[in-house]
């Protein structure tokens, strides 16, 4: 009746393997949650929606298009980071007070300030995802190639690739 004892002594062990695995994850997660997020949102740099501004926008983009069509060479089309703000405010309304896009000097960079709170998800209750990315903006094929490269949280810098797709 040996092997009953090792087999006993077997699943204790594994049991006592579980537990101690189910404890660093728990505190692997909390450690996560108070290195990345804060208990208060960070306000985002003004902006204004305005009807006004994203109907001047969709102007100048179909002038801008039907030059291309027409074969003409147009002036290049431009956009500020209000007019990034205006379409991700007019397309994307779930995110619209939740991110800004900036423009530093050369560097598309956008600001994000998200509530992580969701049923069933007690330590995510009053936690904020704060920070900034940076973005890279590139043309491959004539489409836009837009890759998250830095992305910071609570003042801490992770590097990333990410790759939006069309």
């Amino acid at each position: 009746r040996r092997w009953l004892l090792y087999t006993g002594l077997a699943l204790e062990g594994l049991f006592v393997l579980g537990v101690a695995l189910l404890v660093a994850l728990g505190a692997y997660w909390s450690s996560l949650i108070a290195t990345y997020t804060e208990p208060q949102p960070k306000p985002l740099p003004p902006f204004e929606f305005s009807v006004e501004a994203r109907d001047e926008l969709i102007s100048r983009w179909l002038a801008f298009r039907k030059n291309i069509e027409a074969g003409r060479t147009p002036p290049p089309f431009e956009l500020s980071a209000d007019d990034v703000n205006t379409l991700l405010a007019d397309k994307a309304p779930t995110i619209e007070d939740k991110v800004r896009v900036v423009i530093d000097q050369d560097k598309l960079r956008a600001q994000f300030s998200v509530s992580l709170a969701k049923p069933g998800e007690p330590k995510l209750q009053g936690r904020f995802l704060n920070g900034r990315a940076a973005l890279n903006l590139s043309f491959a094929d004539g489409w836009p190639d837009l890759r998250v490269a830095t992305v910071e949280a609570n003042g801490k810098q992770e590097i990333v690739s990410i790759k939006i797709d069309r």
